[in-house]
């Protein structure tokens, strides 16, 4: 009765529950679970129901349980929001199986950096993308992580896309550990601008060492900082004696 009034007042969950206590009365099935949100003035309440038919003397009835499932919802919502706010990371995040290798939670932006979907992801492991590595050599990495020798580790490697193109990463490793259950996590920082940048640098240097004319670069109140190979070959000064 009280969830019919719920359910005339238009409460959807009040109309399913009752729906589901008339099936099991009408003995269409044996037993109904479900959870439902019980809310009042003060606190808001979720409850585990688990609802069970017997007779005794051919008389009918009815047996509900409840039990209050408010921390695990509340947990559950609360892991489920993180798990969605890392999944939607444009960061490059992976976790991996210590047993297996197999990815275990791959973030947007991993799959949309290498051109794999989610679901392919979860199919592969690291040496799918990691091509400088082979399993023997992949396994001597993470050895000292499942020794207890390290906690952490960062290195410098490439990532492989589906198109089969490369590009440079920095790759901070761990091993996470929480109520008996290990998983690698692998945080990734897309290194091409950088290298790029570096290669940038590192031609300007070349060409400004290879001119013929002297250069020179001060700074702002015109303090010698640096000069080049033809200036010093021009002047019979060197960088130290112009400073």
């Amino acid at each position: 009765q009280t969830c019919n009034m719920a359910a005339a007042q238009g409460d959807g969950k009040a109309q399913q529950v009752a729906q589901l206590i008339r099936q099991v009365m009408r003995r269409e099935q044996e037993e109904a679970i479900f959870e439902y949100p019980c809310h009042s003035h003060q606190q808001q309440r979720w409850l585990y129901c688990h609802m069970r038919r017997f007779e005794v003397n051919n008389t009918l009835y009815l047996l509900i349980q409840h039990e209050n499932n408010t921390l695990n919802y509340e947990q559950a919502v609360y892991h489920s929001f993180y798990a969605k706010a890392l999944h939607a990371s444009l960061d490059e995040i992976y976790i991996f199986s210590v047993e297996t290798w197999r990815f275990l939670f791959v973030s947007q932006g991993a799959c949309q950096n290498l051109g794999y979907s989610f679901d392919a992801m979860l199919s592969m492991t690291p040496l799918d993308i990691l091509p400088a590595y082979t399993p023997e050599s992949f396994r001597a990495l993470l050895e000292p992580f499942l020794n207890g020798e390290i906690l952490e580790q960062r290195l410098e490697t490439t990532h492989r896309r589906a198109n089969g193109s490369e590009y440079p990463v920095n790759v901070h490793l761990q091993l996470f550990e929480q109520e008996g259950t290990k998983v690698f996590i692998a945080i990734i920082q897309d290194l091409t601008e950088q290298k790029q940048t570096e290669n940038t640098l590192r031609l300007k240097q070349a060409a400004l060492n290879a001119s013929a004319n002297a250069i020179v670069i001060t700074d702002p109140k015109g303090n010698i900082q640096w000069v080049n190979p033809a200036f010093e070959r021009l002047t019979g000064y060197s960088l130290e004696e112009v400073r």
